[in-house]
C-alpha cells in the first residue's frame, strides 16, 4: 500500500475547501516545480495548457475548476503568462486507463498511508460526477477524483 498524495489545486481557494484532494500514490508519476506552461487557444475552459515533463507534452487541467471549487481572486493567481507560479507544483498523473495529464497544486501537500474511512459523504461541495467518492477519514475529510473521467473528451457534459 503506497498511500495517498493529499493536496489542494493551485487555482482554488484552500481556506474555502472543506475536503482535501487525495490521489493514490500509484497514479502519481511526477511532482515538479519550475515548469513552463504552454497555453493554447481552446474552447475547453478547464484546459490550462501543456507542460513538458520527461520530454513529453503533458496536458494540464484546472482541477479545482473542474471539481467546482471556489477560485482564487485574479490578483492572487497572476504571474507571467505561461510561467507556473513559483509556489505551485506540477502534479503528473497516469490514469487507470494509462492516460497522462497534470494539474497545478499548492506547495503544501503531503503523503499519507491510506487512512481508515469512517463514513462516505454525498455532498462535499465538489462536482460529484468527477469523484470516485468523498470520505471522512482518520486524517480528515478527503475527496478522491476519478482520474479517467477527468481526461475523457466528454468530461464536461452532464
Amino acid at each position: 500500500n503506497r498511500g495517498l498524495l493529499v493536496f489542494a489545486p493551485k487555482e482554488s481557494e484552500r481556506r474555502a475547501m472543506r475536503f482535501a484532494i487525495a490521489v493514490p500514490m500509484s497514479f502519481v508519476i511526477g511532482v515538479e516545480q519550475n515548469h513552463q506552461l504552454i497555453q493554447m487557444p481552446t474552447v475547453d475552459p478547464h484546459f490550462a495548457g501543456f507542460a513538458v515533463w520527461n520530454d513529453l507534452p503533458v496536458p494540464v487541467i484546472h482541477l479545482g475548476d473542474t471539481l467546482g471549487l471556489e477560485r482564487l481572486s485574479n490578483r492572487s493567481r497572476q504571474g507571467a503568462p505561461g510561467q507556473i507560479p513559483e509556489s505551485a507544483r506540477l502534479l503528473v498523473f497516469r490514469t487507470p486507463s494509462n492516460e497522462i495529464f497534470g494539474c497545478l497544486a499548492h506547495p503544501q501537500m503531503r503523503s499519507l498511508k491510506t487512512p481508515r474511512t469512517t463514513s462516505a459523504i454525498d455532498d462535499c461541495g465538489m462536482n460529484h460526477k468527477h469523484l470516485l467518492g468523498a470520505f471522512i477519514t482518520s486524517e480528515g475529510p478527503l475527496a478522491v477524483p476519478d482520474l479517467d473521467r477527468l481526461v475523457l473528451p466528454n468530461r464536461w457534459q452532464s
